[in-house]
């Protein structure tokens, strides 16, 4: 067969491919089975479908259904071919959202089809996507799903061109594009009348999406936005609310019209007209998420778009600022607005120190946010650089920087213990009015899971919302974090990187030359001279993260050491009471000595990887071997393993068979793809991994992999003794009468080996803790997502094709037992057809 996939131009032949899969047809939702060649001169969008049924998916099927029948009707050449994603249930439930739909369809038997395309456009299952291909077979890949998403069919025939111009006329005129366009050029006002679009030139106007509710939480939504409008309204600021009804977009019968004439003229605002349909489902599908109703999208005075949450805390009233948080002038702002309150103009100390808000005016301040759900060790790091910073800065002469700590932890207990071991100066804890005020003009900034240190200039500028990172990767070096000066410190780190680097001042110490290995040697840094030397750091959030990346590592290392190469790994901790324990003992490698936090620290700092753990490569000459294309070398060591070394470009282009053409990302990518392509489909690669070659057997017995080769392989995944794991220990001993080289191989997690196996037949087994068992998932095409146990799939090792899998294998053998092996699409087709002849006999029986 072909191999078919998307060329560097994006070209697919589609009819191509279904004849080269040996597809005979395509089928309709009444039963129509019609030609390929129906395909011939049209536009076809290729609907990949969701696994899981979701408002979005309704929405998306909806939308999508009105555009195609609007296209059809004009006389389009266009054609939708529906790809089902969910293989999880029966052709019931195919069936159900097949028949709701006009356009064609791959027929739901043609599992093999399906799982090609899917691999084809490396699609995500749970969200519908819609790559389109035009006539000539190019796949238009600007984004159609985009496209369709924000213009309809309004975009078609879906060229990148197409979609510049919407874009363009977007941009130039938001207000009558997006509240207006080809349908009205006015809104509805409380009484009635109507308010051209034009009026609203030069305003900051809030579009608010109405949903569906209940009287009584329609009172409270409507007394808590008066409050906010009338003080956006005694504030001077040109502002207007249109609202827009969710409703009217998709389910305008079910819409309450009384509850929105109560909002609509309770909040004397505008309105998009309600016969408007078109313009309601382009703003709802665009700005609207059913997981964030409380969302405000912001059209700016100057053209620009926003989107805000509003986010309701038990009837607490909001600030004004909150509303206009993304059109609001962010300079000049004064620190007596954001820090005082009605009955305190100051801020306090360690030791009941105040000082006056006032005084602070005219210096740089860093407001240090440590919000809610901010874990103590994040607060600590930020707190430890940022103590060490801001006393190196005042050692310079910086006498004009302030800190104010607001904590948003619920603890005051917590804000004490942090607050405690800081030089500088704190917002009340006490003062919740306050807290909120900030909370409403820095939503984004309160909010999450890391500090934040925003920074006001002197002037009263915000120069930086968010200097966390920079402060952690270059510490005082990166005030006043203006992007100007992080620009000018980033190429100093550039060419600081570029030179050969010191083993001894890297990974020793005034103190130290050594590193430690598991048992506790101390092997002198002087043995790692003229050696390519990997570090491998920890991610100081996660340890977890350890674990994932260190088999790939072992396996690696072990090779190498056995090839006699001269290499050594290194692993640096940082922050952490200690690694895996497990870990720690069986690392063949050396580390930094864990009581050594200085140098786990300058090394952390140096690299800047305290986001994200990275394995660092330093070749014989001291060189840096790290790259924007290749960042990190935990991806090489994953795909390439030993191969890759030494891991210089030269040899990874080589390994990757693109010698002679540059190392850019997208070469890069698909290099890997090809190479994860020819090793899933290569036994070797799957059930022989990490030092193991066997699987587990009864009585302690290892069976060989390499045995396994031409078997014919049922996978069972399961963690129950159920109705499906009773029937196919009934069936097994006859397939093998059948076929000796049948064979079933059991995953499960350890104690349910030891409970289940048993009880089983079969005699292969494979901890589901194993690092193999995700190979092998991916060679039976199981996907855990799917959230239906058993997981079962078959395959001839071998043979290069799997048969069948998930709930169609399942009905399969629940239904015909052995007679249904081999499970192939054929062997199905001649069940179903005895099956409907037997029931047409005995109908004419009976008649």
């Amino acid at each position: 067969m072909a191999d078919f996939k998307l060329d560097i131009k994006f070209n697919f032949n589609l009819k191509a491919f279904l004849i080269d899969e040996e597809l005979e047809f395509l089928v309709r939702s009444n039963g129509d089975q019609v030609s390929i060649n129906n395909l011939d001169g049209k536009i076809i969008a290729l609907y990949f479908g969701m696994r899981y049924t979701t408002t979005q998916c309704e929405w998306f099927g909806q939308e999508l259904l009105e555009m195609y029948t609007e296209l059809t009707c004009n006389g389009e050449n266009f054609e939708v071919l529906y790809i089902n994603g969910d293989h999880a249930y029966g052709d019931e439930e195919f069936n159900a959202r097949f028949s709701k739909m006009p356009w064609l369809a791959i027929p739901p038997l043609e599992l093999e089809i399906q799982d090609h395309l899917w691999k084809i456009f490396n699609l995500a299952p749970w969200h519908p996507a819609l790559p389109i291909i035009d006539e000539r077979g190019c796949v238009l890949d600007f984004g159609c799903h985009e496209a369709f998403r924000d213009y309809g069919s309004d975009a078609y025939p879906f060229t990148p061109e197409k979609h510049t111009e919407l874009k363009l006329k977007e941009d130039e005129q938001p207000l009558q594009f997006l509240l207006g366009f080809k349908t009205h050029d006015f809104l509805i006002a409380y009484d009635g009348t109507e308010v051209p679009l034009s009026e609203l030139e030069g305003k900051n106007v809030g579009v608010l999406f109405v949903p569906e509710c209940d009287e009584g939480g329609c009172e409270e939504f409507i007394q808590s936005m008066k409050t906010k409008l009338q003080k956006i309204k005694e504030a001077g600021e040109e502002f207007e609310l249109v609202i827009v009804p969710v409703e009217a977009a998709y389910n305008e019968e079910k819409m309450n019209k009384v509850n929105f004439e109560h909002v609509f003229k309770d909040l004397a605002c505008l309105s998009i007209p309600l016969g408007d349909k078109r313009c309601c489902k382009r703003l709802v599908r665009r700005f609207y998420s059913p997981l964030d109703p409380d969302n405000l999208m912001i059209i700016s005075a100057d053209r620009r778009r926003y989107t805000i949450p509003l986010t309701r805390e038990d009837n607490q009233e909001f600030a004004s600022e909150r509303l206009f948080v993304g059109c609001a002038n962010m300079k000049s702002i004064s620190l007596e607005s954001l820090l005082s309150s009605a009955d305190r103009d100051y801020v306090i100390g360690n030791g009941d120190i105040k000082v006056k808000i006032s005084d602070l005016e005219g210096r740089t301040v860093i407001l240090y946010f440590a919000p809610e759900f901010t874990e103590s060790v994040r607060c600590n790091t930020c707190t430890k650089f940022l103590v060490e910073a801001y006393h190196e800065l005042r050692s310079k002469g910086e006498v004009d920087l302030e800190v104010v700590f607001v904590s948003f932890h619920k603890d005051e207990h917590e804000f004490n213990q942090h607050f405690s071991k800081m030089p500088w100066l704190a917002l009340p804890f006490s003062d919740t009015e306050s807290h909120n005020k900030l909370r409403d003009r820095f939503p984004r900034e309160t909010f999450g899971y890391l500090p934040c240190l925003l920074v006001r200039d002197g002037s009263g500028d915000i120069i930086c919302r968010q200097a966390f990172w920079d402060l952690l990767n270059y510490g005082s070096k990166a005030y006043p974090f203006t992007n100007e000066r992080i620009d000018q410190v980033k190429k100093e780190d550039e060419i600081l990187k570029k030179k050969p680097q010191n083993l001894h001042k890297l990974l020793g110490s005034h103190t130290r030359d050594f590193l430690i290995s598991s048992s506790g040697d101390k092997v002198p840094i002087s043995e790692l001279e003229g050696k390519v030397v990997g570090l491998c750091f920890q991610n100081i959030w996660d340890p977890r993260d350890l674990l994932e990346t260190y088999q790939p590592l072992k396996d690696m290392y072990l090779r190498l050491k056995e090839r006699g190469e001269k290499f050594e790994l290194v692993s640096v901790f940082f922050d952490m009471l200690s690694p895996p324990k497990a870990f720690f003992q069986e690392m063949p490698w050396l580390a930094v000595p864990l009581n050594d936090q200085e140098t786990g620290e300058k090394l952390f700092r140096y690299f800047h990887v305290f986001d994200d753990p990275k394995l660092i490569i330093i070749d014989s000459q001291g060189m840096i071997l790290n790259n924007p294309i290749l960042p990190d070398f935990h991806d090489v060591v994953d795909n390439l393993g030993d191969e890759g070394y030494p891991f210089t470009l030269e040899k990874i282009q080589e390994v990757l068979g693109i010698e002679g053409h540059p190392l850019t990302l997208e070469n890069y990518n698909k290099a890997i793809d090809r190479i994860q392509d020819r090793r899933i489909t290569n036994l070797e690669h799957v059930f022989v991994s990490w030092q193991r070659d066997y699987l587990f057997g009864k009585n302690g017995i290892k069976f060989p992999a390499s045995k396994l080769m031409d078997k014919t392989i049922l996978l069972l995944e399961t963690y129950q003794m159920g109705e499906f794991e009773c029937k196919l220990i009934e069936i097994y001993p006859k397939i093998k009468q059948k076929d000796s080289a049948f064979e079933v191989i059991f995953i499960s997690d350890q104690e349910l080996l030891t409970e289940m196996f048993s009880a089983m037949p079969w005699l292969l087994a494979i901890d589901c803790e194993d690092l193999r068992t995700c190979a092998v998932r991916i060679y039976f095409n199981l996907d855990i997502r799917d959230f239906c146990y058993p997981l079962v799939g078959i395959h001839r090792l071998g043979s290069g094709r799997s048969f069948t899998r998930g709930w169609r294998l399942r009905k399969l053998i629940m239904d015909y037992g052995a007679d249904a092996y081999p499970f192939t699409k054929q062997r199905l087709r001649e069940l179903e057809g005895r099956s409907r002849t037997i029931s047409a006999k005995k109908s004419s029986t009976q008649f």
